[in-house]
């Protein structure tokens, strides 16, 4: 089922989030939800080496294995694209329902059942095998893996979703486990802020909010390369230097909701088109020159350039879904990984280091035969259990979540498609 638009100028907010929509879910998102997590899965799994503490050599460079590994080096992108994907369904859910009753207590009740149960639980079981007796299930493993393993200290910094705000250090056991979930703090710290900013502030002053967001992203993040030198990521990482793409999401949500703003669009799509190819090509020459997100021009301007795309790759999906591009993201394929895709990104590179210290009591890497067929192993296994749990845990939550309401009629309540937490950082 396609949102269908019957918008009058003569109405009031109020009028839009409850009568002018029918909602239901947009195919194209879960396709598109499932080439983020594709992409960040080939990151970590063919390209990215940086964040084991080893220092076992690389492919030769100018090697086929060396290309190879390098077309997939800019994967970690693929967290962009999940960043303007919630922007725009959580933004799309707070705009539809501004005038509830129940806004609050229902948006934050979906929430939980949806992000809480499945991160607590993996955080859990982290502390619970490096901090009590089950901590002897870790003997024999090479002293790599457990070298550096967090304090109990650590564990309301998780647990609060503050990891993205202070210098988190591990070892390998705790960058497999935990390194990927900065971007969930992104995105819990961008819940608590605009159910806030769409209630209470009018479009009028809403739009320019998130275009100074937008704007202002960039000056953030070289501000703190600047005055943090001593945490090279941080830029990557607070939601503040990250807005930028959150920002893009929601504004797309207002658009979505404005036929005026969808009538540009079309009008001008040639133009949207054009924009998109030299954001795609800026983005390209960073894939080939430096496609880390750590340096001072993927700051300045390459993460915008990359938001902008994937904004403009949604907006062409969902408003021309008889295109080319709208039937890809279509693809059963995608939509599938696009289902199970929270729980994929989360336990994703834990599989890999266990797969990898288990066969051959090393970190990760994609050097070779027997390598290779160890992180497809792993990427088999973290499918298999990411599948387990949409079925047969994550699922029935989800429905639990969706008995609360937002309005008492169930015509109105909100059923779009739900958003997976985002994802994983490289260090």
């Amino acid at each position: 089922m396609r949102l269908v638009m019957n918008h009058s100028p003569n109405m009031t907010s109020g009028q839009v989030g409850r009568t002018s929509f029918s909602q239901g879910r947009i195919p194209e998102l879960d396709g598109l939800r499932g080439i983020a997590i594709l992409s960040v899965l080939l990151f970590h799994y063919i390209s990215d080496r940086v964040v084991w503490m080893d220092s076992a050599p690389g492919p030769a460079p100018g090697s086929f294995l060396f290309y190879f590994q390098k077309v997939f080096s800019l994967g970690w992108a693929g967290v962009d694209l999940f960043f303007v994907l919630s922007g725009f369904l959580i933004g799309g859910i707070l705009l539809d329902a501004r005038t509830s009753p129940r806004y609050f207590s229902t948006f934050y009740a979906r929430r939980f059942f949806r992000i809480i149960p499945l991160y607590y639980l993996w955080i859990a079981v982290y502390f619970l095998l490096i901090l009590t007796p089950l901590r002897g299930l870790l003997r024999g493993a090479p002293e790599s893996l457990y070298r550096g393993l967090e304090k109990w200290n650590v564990a309301p910094v998780y647990f609060l979703f503050l990891q993205n705000s202070v210098k988190m250090v591990h070892g390998n056991f705790g960058t497999g486990w935990l390194g990927q979930l900065w971007s969930l703090a992104v995105e819990e710290q961008f819940y608590l802020l605009m159910p806030l900013a769409v209630r209470f502030l009018p479009q009028r002053r809403l739009v320019p909010l998130l275009w100074a967001a937008v704007a202002g992203a960039p000056v953030a993040r070289l501000a703190v390369m600047h005055f943090a030198p001593q945490h090279p990521g941080a830029h990557y990482i607070l939601t503040i230097c990250r807005a930028d793409a959150l920002s893009m999401g929601v504004l797309l949500a207002v658009g979505w909701r404005n036929q005026e703003w969808k009538a540009r669009f079309l009008r001008y799509k040639t133009l949207f088109l054009g924009l998109c190819a030299l954001s795609l090509f800026a983005v390209g020459f960073l894939a080939i020159s430096d496609p880390t997100p750590y340096s001072k021009a993927m700051a300045a301007w390459g993460f915008s350039c990359i938001d902008a795309s994937c904004a403009i790759l949604l907006a062409f999906a969902i408003m021309l879904p008889n295109g080319l591009w709208a039937s890809f993201c279509r693809w059963p394929f995608l939509a599938e990984f696009g289902r199970i895709a929270y729980c994929l990104y989360v336990i994703h590179q834990a599989v890999n280091l266990l797969c990898h210290e288990a066969l051959f009591r090393t970190s990760p890497r994609f050097l070779d035969w027997s390598t290779a067929g160890a992180t497809l192993l792993a990427a088999f296994l973290a499918y298999g259990l990411a599948k387990l749990s949409w079925k047969f845990f994550e699922q029935p939550l989800l429905r639990r979540g969706h008995a609360y309401k937002f309005f008492p009629d169930p015509a109105f309540s909100s059923t779009h498609s739900e958003p997976d937490p985002v994802l994983r950082p490289i260090a």
